[in-house]
């Protein structure tokens, strides 16, 4: 049957009304990446420098660019045929020896950390052009193109591989530089020019699950850490309100990005008519800082599990606030793209999940501070115990925080700021389709 499909012989078939499936296969490749996650937020967490954190974001971009250009392949191919499984078995090679040497990338390992990468990337999108018959001109043509920019970027990965110090960082920042900003420029090259939005299509059912696949893989790190650093620590009282506000605070990201909001993202993307336009966008694009704010987030769970009480650290401080703009949106990306969709968060302050989202925001900070809010809860309840710690000493740092806070927020509403206005600028959907799609959501 694969030797009939009009697509290729490694394509996926694609049948009408029925999303394809994320392959077992494909889900053994993302086991690679829970490691990959689980360094990038222990090297940051050992390296908190302004130094530090610059290198660790250069490294989780090249990480999680590295896994979504797969699974825009495998969106393609089909990872039930045997030469696709063993595409995804040397790519998984490739993930253990780039996630292996993240911790050492700036220091002795850079060099095979710029290989694994470059070999990765240039060699996937190798066999995804070769795996593509003649007959389809316009996919060969973008998959040249994507090689083209990605044999590029490899040349400064690999000069920033055998270079050192912040030689090495200004080589691989050019490097990023170029693979982010090919899919902007739709991979502009000369002769062949830009490539066409149809050729990018994507099965968009196949796109959200993967995409809410990683999603899980940050949030399970998290969990994951929590519950290891708890287990070191004694059951004291305060140790026990940490590790309860840090737990609800996973369950409050989870519920941010999967109530509702996923299923209808996924709705979208397969209705959508360009579906590659979507797919780069609220997928490969907007989900980044997403994820970028899980893992900072479970940094700052571990900071505030090991010193839950005492006056809170500049890393504390950072890695609190620093996830906010990420984790702490009412929207899911896609629905960014059409804002008739319901938020994944009502505006109501009194919903459990966004109380959960501000009690465990006020705990950390207390717990930070060493502020024990219990006799204030028992006295006059929480409302009256947060007022009293505004009064007093801790005003000052509460207002800060509030401050950049408010900051981070407005960097969320700023990020999806042109999305929005370009979903404006489309025609508006039938009353008919509207109201059907009010129905599906209440």
């Amino acid at each position: 049957m694969a030797a009939d499909n009009p697509r290729g012989a490694m394509f996926r078939v694609i049948v009408p009304n029925q999303p394809s499936r994320v392959t077992n296969a494909e889900l053994f490749f993302d086991l690679v990446f829970v490691f990959a996650v689980t360094q990038v937020s222990h090297t940051l967490l050992n390296h908190f420098t302004p130094s530090g954190a610059l290198e660790v974001t250069l490294l989780f971009l090249a990480v999680w660019w590295v896994w979504v250009y797969t699974a825009w392949v495998t969106n393609w191919l089909n990872p039930d045929l045997t030469p696709v499984r063993i595409l995804i078995f040397l790519m998984m090679l490739g993930g253990l020896v780039l996630s292996t040497t993240i911790p050492t990338a700036f220091d002795g390992r850079g060099l095979w950390f710029a290989i694994a990468y470059a070999a990765m990337q240039v060699g996937r999108t190798a066999f995804w052009l070769f795996a593509t018959p003649r007959h389809r001109t316009a996919v060969r043509h973008n998959a040249i193109r994507i090689l083209v920019w990605l044999c590029g970027s490899a040349v400064f990965w690999i000069l920033g591989g055998l270079a050192h110090g912040e030689a090495r960082l200004w080589f691989w920042s050019a490097a990023l530089g170029i693979e982010y900003v090919s899919p902007a420029v739709r991979f502009w090259v000369p002769k062949l020019g830009f490539s066409s939005v149809e050729a990018w299509a994507v099965e968009g059912g196949h796109m959200a699950e993967r995409c809410a696949g990683f999603i899980i893989i940050a949030l399970g790190e998290a969990v994951v850490v929590n519950g290891a650093t708890f287990a070191e620590l004694t059951w004291s009282a305060d140790n026990i309100l940490a590790f309860v506000a840090c737990l609800v605070g996973s369950i409050a990201m989870w519920w941010v990005y999967f109530h509702k909001g996923a299923e209808a993202g996924s709705e979208v993307i397969s209705k959508a008519a360009e579906s590659g336009r979507v797919a780069r966008l609220a997928y490969t694009y907007l989900h980044m800082p997403i994820v970028a704010g899980i893992i900072l987030t479970a940094v700052s769970d571990e900071l505030v599990l090991k010193h839950p009480t005492g006056h809170s650290d500049l890393r504390t401080i950072v890695s609190t606030i620093g996830g906010s703009p990420g984790v702490s949106g009412r929207h899911h990306p896609v629905q960014a793209l059409d804002p008739r969709l319901p938020p994944a968060l009502p505006r109501h302050r009194h919903h459990p999940v966004a109380g959960a989202v501000v009690v465990r925001r006020r705990s950390l900070a207390a717990l930070a501070d060493g502020r024990d809010e219990r006799d204030h809860d028992r006295r006059r309840g929480v409302g009256v115990g947060v007022a009293r710690i505004e009064a007093g000493r801790g005003q000052g740092a509460l207002r800060r925080r509030s401050f950049y806070s408010a900051a981070s927020s407005a960097c969320t509403e700023n990020i999806f700021a042109e999305s929005v206005q370009l979903s404006r600028t489309r025609q508006p959907a039938p009353c008919a389709s509207a109201a059907k799609r009010s129905r599906l959501y209440l």
